[in-house]
């Protein structure tokens, strides 16, 4: 058992498991009380003490962190500031190399930056992304990111995504080989609603976003938070929900990159579309070693109000289409309220062995339960 030395309940755990390598190792990061703590897993000595590894000169969120194929940690958070921003203005890296963290890193940043993730390819290097806004008070409107050779120094600020409309929730997904996926949602069209970008690149390197999502415009309240995985042979799958055409059902579909940088995205994917349930907006989609595909989401079974939904996943072969009927994993997943949803947790190792974690409501407590998936 890890122990928590913060003043307060661990929120916001993230883990990460040495997916392209053989070392085994486990990192693990969560934010309690004013401070992130780190702590990893390595065969030979176990569990390392957790630690504090954020500065305490202000207030951290949103860690995030990833393990290369080397077994080095790094981890990622945003640090949030009192007034005038309000917001989050700097994004805050450390690394976990033998026995202890590194002291706390900035990464090259324009104005509030916010939301970072992180990836890590087979020789440990590391790419962050992140949404920054064009001045110290305004919307994010920009996607930048940097990239971290190993053993070497933070690369210059990379951006990513110019701007122009309102950008959030990046999420970056990182190969073996260095091929590194990233989407983010766009809000193309608002007030209607917005769409997911994403773009495809090499070693920290995006190529120009492109919009594999939807034709048209966007229905505010259809789409949503956009995901990615790239399995071992540098494809990269891109999940999105959004409504049917009519707007009386929803619709889950992805879009493939094949490996390197001129494959480009295919045409999308429908998943499931639904007219008699809805898709609730949290998903998860994740690839083996092979990019075999799985994805995971959390389906209303009648009526809008339901306080139990079921747990759904589909199997997508390399190369292939989504399975026609997708697998039903649990039937009644009790949830305490449609507009705060846990999303389920997907993992896969290189073989294909895939797990999807998920929590659900039972009699007012709410309990973490895992199942594994059948192709």
């Amino acid at each position: 058992m890890l122990n928590n030395p913060g003043l307060s309940r661990p929120r916001g755990v993230e883990i990460a498991t040495d997916r392209w390598g053989h070392s085994g190792n486990v990192a693990v990061v969560w934010r309690s009380g004013q401070a992130i703590y780190g702590a990893v897993y390595e065969p030979s000595s176990g569990w390392s003490t957790s630690t504090m590894i954020s500065d305490q000169d202000f207030t951290p969120e949103t860690p995030q962190v990833t393990l290369g194929g080397d077994g080095v940690a790094t981890a990622v958070w945003c640090d949030f500031r009192a007034p005038p921003a309000f917001r989050c203005t700097s994004i805050k890296s450390a690394t976990y190399s033998g026995s202890e963290w590194s002291a706390p890193e900035t990464l090259p940043t324009l104005f509030t930056a916010d939301e970072p993730d992180i990836g890590a390819d087979a020789n440990g290097n590391v790419t962050a992304i992140w949404n920054e806004a064009t001045n110290a008070y305004g919307p994010p409107e920009l996607i930048a990111a940097a990239y971290k050779p190993r053993g070497d120094d933070w690369s210059e600020r990379i951006s990513v995504e110019q701007g122009a409309a309102l950008v959030f929730r990046p999420e970056i997904a990182v190969g073996p080989d260095g091929s590194i996926a990233a989407t983010w949602a766009r809000g193309d069209g608002l007030p209607y609603g917005y769409v997911a970008h994403a773009a495809y690149g090499l070693r920290g390197h995006l190529q120009e976003p492109e919009v594999p999502a939807l034709a048209g415009r966007a229905q505010l309240g259809c789409n949503n938070k956009p995901t990615v995985s790239v399995g071992g042979g540098g494809t990269a799958l891109v999940a999105w929900r959004s409504c049917t055409e009519d707007l009386r059902g929803t619709v889950l579909k992805t879009s493939r990159h094949g490996p390197g940088l001129d494959a480009g995205w295919d045409a999308p994917q429908t998943v499931i579309a639904t007219l008699a349930s809805e898709i609730l907006e949290p998903h998860a989609v994740a690839m083996d070693g092979h990019d075999n595909a799985y994805i995971s989401w959390l389906q209303i079974p009648g009526a809008t109000d339901s306080e139990e939904v079921m747990l759904m996943s589909s199997y997508m072969a390399a190369g292939e289409r989504w399975l026609p009927s997708p697998v039903k994993i649990s039937e009644s997943v009790h949830i305490s309220s449609l507009i705060e949803v846990d999303p389920p947790v997907l993992a896969t190792s290189y073989k294909g062995d895939a797990t999807v974690a998920y929590t659900s409501l039972e009699q007012d407590i709410e309990q973490v339960l895992a199942a594994t998936i059948d192709r």
